[in-house]
């Protein structure tokens, strides 16, 4: 009897490691592939500028060259926090925050959102700026910044 409880008791912690290892690649792999992600400003809509901000609405196209579904309703776990743009010369523009929890990124695949509301405060300075770039919102360099399990990472 003992042995069999023995025996029992290390096929358990056995299971209990291979799960545990399997998990954390899985996390891993989900972590690479999302390093690999791609963002870019696909459409820019209802523009507006009014009280030093400035109020769009964007779509974003996002390339995921992986192997990787990243598809999930994540309930919070994995959060697109916020969004950084940047001219092509490294200038800040501003910042959005999405918040967006459910994601669809098929692997080996490019994936356009919904449009997402974006205001960023914005000084005059970078107004002439920023409204030559929305000619060609492609220009735009977008760095996201996503949440997994409470760690920030920014892209």
């Amino acid at each position: 009897m003992k042995n069999i409880l023995l025996a029992s008791l290390v096929g358990v912690i056995g299971i209990g490691f291979i799960l545990k290892s399997k998990a954390k690649n899985i996390i891993d792999d989900y972590n690479a592939a999302m390093r690999r992600l791609t963002f870019r400003i696909d459409d820019i809509a209802n523009v507006k500028y009014g009280a030093g901000a400035l109020k769009a609405s964007i779509k974003l196209e996002v390339n995921n060259p992986t192997t990787t579904n990243l598809v999930a309703e994540t309930g919070g776990l994995v959060t697109l926090s916020k969004l950084d743009f940047y001219t092509n010369s490294g200038d800040f523009i501003g910042t959005a925050r999405p918040n967006i929890t459910a994601f669809d990124f098929p692997a080996n695949s490019t994936t356009t959102t919904q449009f997402i509301p974006v205001e960023m405060p914005m000084g005059i300075s970078l107004f002439s700026t920023v409204m030559n770039l929305l000619k060609d919102p492609k220009k735009i360099i977008v760095k996201p910044t996503i949440v997994i399990l409470d760690k920030t990472h920014t892209f």
